[in-house]
């Protein structure tokens, strides 16, 4: 984050039980919502932190998200003006899945992004997007995984009336990363640690 985001503008908020994290050069906030030693689902913890927060937009970054260059924050901007002048709509998904083009629907609305569809697998997704808080607070269960709020949220938000879109190219994804595979069944995935260190010179 400090290499790669140095024009961050935004509170950066680390969402976790109760540990508290600090690092020179970032501003964290952690807000320590749980009592010590107790685990809780990943959709309470979530929820917890959102009504901590006042934004009217999130940015949903998982912590293995590691970028491998720089942000692009003028994307970022654009999309909240989309989000400003859109009511209707949730979420933007911030990273081009290619095998997802059966469940969306390019309208032409959005440079870089296509509608998907009311029966999409993935209506809710967890890779980087930016959402309207309020609306993913709704899509929300405080007893699910992060893998059941996908999988059963999805069902569930498909009676909504609010709308989802996703990159439909590479071109308008604001973060590089690795697709959250740096850590797999708690080990790193060597192939994608290999290539990242080659990459930004990290050890």
């Amino acid at each position: 984050l400090r290499e790669n985001w140095k024009d961050l503008q935004y509170p950066l908020i680390l969402s976790t039980e109760s540990s508290r994290f600090e690092m020179d050069g970032l501003n964290i906030i952690t807000y320590s919502i749980f009592e010590k030693g107790k685990c809780v689902p990943w959709s309470e913890r979530l929820i917890a932190t959102l009504n901590k927060t006042s934004s009217k937009y999130v940015i949903l970054l998982l912590d293995d998200f590691l970028l491998e260059s720089p942000v692009k924050t003028n994307l970022i901007e654009t999309y909240i003006k989309y989000l400003d002048e859109n009511d209707e709509i949730a979420s933007f998904q911030l990273k081009y899945v290619p095998n997802e083009k059966k469940w969306e629907i390019d309208n032409g609305k959005f440079r870089g992004f296509s509608l998907k569809t009311r029966n999409a697998p993935y209506l809710l997704c967890t890779q980087a997007s930016i959402w309207r808080r309020d609306l993913l607070l709704k899509c929300l269960r405080k007893h699910e995984s992060i893998w059941q709020y996908e999988g059963w949220g999805s069902l569930r938000c498909r009676r909504f009336p609010f709308l989802f879109y996703k990159a439909n190219t590479v071109e308008a994804e604001p973060f590089d990363y690795a697709w959250g595979r740096l850590v797999a069944k708690g080990k790193y995935y060597r192939p994608d640690l290999e290539r990242i260190e080659k990459k930004t010179g990290l050890k």
